[in-house]
């Protein structure tokens, strides 16, 4: 019976392993990628900053970077993305402050981690390279996060009586894109409280909010949830 016990344990602790590894693997490459060029990052770079053999990285991403940087930016949208739109629901009832959530969710975590905008830029680039779409190769589900994401801006928006929802979803969609691609090409630092306080104004201008809500921050979200 002692046997059998110690048997029936062993391929669960070579799963753990397998997922501690893998889980390695990611946190290196998401500080690889999120601080060099796509290029410049090395699968030996990788390993060694994970501690681990560069064939347990092709163990798990037979076909190397492209596969990995793109399971990188799919466990991030997962934390990040899943996250807001999560929090978005839970006060779908009071569907301004559910468009504040998104809005002002997306801008404050990008400001306050603007190396993880490096993922997206350096994933269309890989788009752009290549003659098919990489990400249909790797089974990468960001237009699916997109799609939810817009099902769940225009749900809103119908309750909010805005004309042409979808369209509505869209833009702003689009804009917060573009603030992201800002916040990419030009230092950080350098963008000053005015730029944001102009684009939220623009934005919740065009909304039809009667006055410019105080901005969230990310980190504060909780606070405004029911418990």
């Amino acid at each position: 019976m002692k046997k059998k016990s110690q048997t029936s344990k062993k391929p669960r602790k070579q799963q753990d392993r397998s997922v501690e590894t893998k889980n390695k693997i990611l946190a290196s490459a998401f500080d690889l990628f999120t601080n060099k060029i796509y290029s410049d990052v090395k699968v030996d770079e990788i390993a060694e900053n994970a501690g681990v053999s560069k064939g347990a990285i092709f163990h798990h991403y037979p076909n190397g970077k492209k596969e990995l940087i793109f399971d990188v930016i799919q466990q991030f949208m997962n934390t990040m993305g899943y996250d807001l739109a999560n929090k978005a629901e839970k006060i779908f009832n009071n569907p301004k402050l559910a468009i504040q959530t998104l809005i002002d969710g997306t801008i404050s975590y990008f400001i306050k981690f603007p190396k993880t905008i490096y993922l997206f830029t350096q994933m269309i680039d890989l788009e752009l390279m290549t003659s098919h779409s990489v990400s249909d190769t790797y089974n990468f589900d960001l237009g699916k996060l997109y799609d939810s994401y817009i099902f769940i801006l225009k749900d809103l928006f119908e309750k909010m009586n805005i004309k042409n929802p979808r369209g509505t979803a869209l833009v702003l969609a689009s804009s917060l894109d573009g603030l992201m691609i800002q916040l990419h090409y030009f230092d950080v630092n350098s963008m000053s409280d005015k730029f944001v306080k102009d684009f939220r104004e623009g934005i919740y201008s065009i909304l039809g909010f009667s006055e410019i809500p105080k901005i969230l921050d990310y980190d504060e979200m909780e606070n405004i949830l029911p418990k």
